[in-house]
């Protein structure tokens, strides 16, 4: 064994970047809510930003290591602790067999991840390592994490790492988070739907997050967003961050384990580099959201992923300085 999960959290999941080509049969992608914490925990310990980590919600697992593991721990901050001494999200560490990894509090966020360096050895289903829990396949089971589990690692590091306990570098996230909870996002295909009073209501009013969301979408109660005209739509396709207005007024923010398709009408669709700090709100927040242009989105997703890579390289040739 490798990784032993010795109390199980409240939905502890293998996620990855998602299962993506198989909508036409019903399949949605999953994959972790947030995928830039995902990634850099990739990052900080040399693996490729699609390997499999687990993400966490609170309250978390507790984990004992039963071979040495080079881990990261990103995403929300529920204050972790190695050995019941406290650890930094966001850094990479070296655990010795027979740590005990556990959480003491919820300090910010909504879901935390944790990589180990090359990663699970666990199955592919659809070429993704992502829990389908619906499904119940992919990931470890098709399930959540429970107590017993044990999740064997791809290689044994050994001892490489030995002598060193936290490396000395950590990722600042402080841009990609800590802004204020407006949402930007593109106009979707029916936004002329709603009347002008419903689309100042959109992009003024406030929305609360309701204790109902989940992994699937985020159901919202805000203003009144009144149509301009009633009309019968045909099931179409829709994405993770898609807007949708249901019959009942409600509106719904879909997210990581949305369905493939929807017959509601999809007023916006949020652009994915807002996605992260979307994925880390918590039931009782407050969104709001801010019309850009496709221009201006298309421009934010590439300067995040210029920084992703940039990212990527830095941490590459600093694990290999300890090589």
């Amino acid at each position: 064994m490798s990784l032993l999960v010795t109390k199980p959290g409240l939905l502890d999941t293998i996620q990855d970047l998602g299962r993506y080509g198989y909508a036409a049969w019903g399949i949605n992608p999953s994959g972790a809510m947030d995928h830039y914490a995902a990634r850099v925990a990739n990052f900080l310990v040399g693996n490729e930003d699609e390997d499999p980590v687990i993400e966490m919600h609170f309250p978390a697992a507790h984990f004992e290591f039963q071979k040495n593991a080079l881990i990261a721990i990103t995403g929300a901050d529920f204050t972790p602790f190695i050995n019941n001494e406290p650890m930094n999200c966001w850094q990479p560490y070296f655990v010795p067999a027979g740590s005990l990894l556990h959480f003491g509090q919820l300090k910010w966020g909504s879901r935390c991840y944790m990589s180990v360096r090359n990663g699970f050895d666990i199955p592919e289903w659809l070429g993704s390592y992502s829990s389908h829990i619906i499904a119940k396949t992919g990931g470890f089971k098709g399930r959540r994490l429970l107590s017993g589990d044990e999740i064997q690692f791809k290689e044994d590091i050994g001892a490489i790492y030995n002598g060193i306990k936290r490396f000395p570098w950590r990722v600042n996230v402080t841009e990609v988070y800590q802004a204020d909870h407006i949402f930007r996002f593109i106009k979707g295909k029916e936004w002329e739907w709603l009347n002008e009073s419903g689309r100042h209501s959109f992009e003024e009013g406030i929305f609360i997050i309701q204790a109902a969301s989940d992994r699937m979408a985020y159901t919202l109660v805000g203003p009144s967003l009144p149509l301009s005209f009633q009309e019968e739509l045909i099931s179409s396709g829709v994405y993770f961050g898609t807007v949708q207005l249901l019959p009942d007024g409600r509106t719904v923010l879909l997210m990581a384990d949305h369905q493939t398709t929807g017959g509601f009408p999809r007023l916006a669709h949020v652009v994915s580099s807002e996605l992260p700090r979307l994925a880390q709100m918590r039931p009782g927040e407050n969104i709001r959201f801010d019309s850009i242009s496709q221009q201006k989105a298309e421009e934010l997703v590439l300067e995040m992923e210029n920084e992703l890579l940039e990212l990527e390289n830095t941490c590459s040739e600093k694990l290999n300085s300890f090589l």
